[in-house]
């Protein structure tokens, strides 16, 4: 994953946007490949290339019900989410020595989706690679070991495979490509989980700011990696099988 600055450039200061790429190296399924070091590979090129910034449904949402003089979080107080009986907050994997923005925009989705008990949407967010997924400390490379740490992060993904409709984002880079005959990881998690929807994203993702209130968001998903062009996709993934593909600035209009 990368940074952006809310004029979509790399930025040289290694505090709240660091020019470092951090997608995840590392083992893959059947060999080991050194694609980049997590975090700590130096980004060289930085470039113009805008980007502006993005407004999401909740985002909308919010709006609304500001001018109706209300919130959302109060306006969802008094609704009995509890009666589903499972909680699907979104999980951070990333560690504690991450840049800031990382983290932004992992609480800005959890402050979103917080209240949100029982719409069986399990949301990650973390650094991947083809194959794998990273949390603080493992490498993830198989669906087993996947659920060992989400099942650490969040109680009821244990219970993921009782529930209808249940859907699975992986916001992490290309935890939805596939090269060299690599498996992505979110096919794999899919193979196992028959009946939940796992969303992977095929390209590079880049967290930044947005330029209207300045919070924590995913602008981009890249096919290159030195270049914010916005070319990639969220792949769809149902029984270990692609279902479907769209592209990033379409998918962020749907309501994940």
């Amino acid at each position: 994953m990368g940074s952006y600055d809310e004029n979509g450039e790399w930025h040289s200061e290694m505090e709240d946007f660091w020019n470092y790429h951090g997608y995840a190296n590392g083992p893959t399924q059947n060999s080991y490949s050194s694609y980049s070091s997590l975090t700590y590979n130096s980004g060289t090129n930085p470039d113009s290339g805008g980007g502006g910034g993005s407004v999401t449904v909740g985002d909308l949402l919010d709006a609304l019900l500001a001018e109706m003089g209300n919130s959302s979080t109060d306006y969802f107080a008094g609704i009995d989410f509890t009666q589903f009986g499972t909680d699907e907050e979104p999980v951070n994997f990333f560690s504690s020595k991450e840049p800031k923005m990382f983290h932004r925009v992992f609480e800005e989705s959890l402050k979103k989706n917080i209240n949100t008990d029982g719409d069986g949407i399990f949301r990650v967010f973390g650094h991947g690679n083809v194959g794998l997924l990273q949390d603080e400390k493992t490498k993830i490379v198989t669906a087993d070991k996947f659920d060992i740490q989400m099942n650490k992060k969040n109680k009821n993904w244990s219970k993921v495979d009782s529930m209808k409709n249940s859907i699975l984002i992986l916001y992490a880079c290309m935890s939805g490509s596939e090269l060299n005959g690599e498996t992505s990881i979110a096919r794999l998690i899919s193979q196992k989980h028959t009946n939940t929807l796992v969303i992977g994203f095929d390209g590079y993702v880049g967290f930044g700011k947005n330029v209207i209130n300045g919070n924590g968001v995913i602008k981009k998903v890249n096919v290159n990696l030195d270049f914010p062009d916005n070319f990639g996709s969220a792949v769809f993934y149902k029984n270990g099988k692609e279902i479907n593909r769209l592209p990033f600035n379409y998918f962020q209009l749907l309501k994940y």
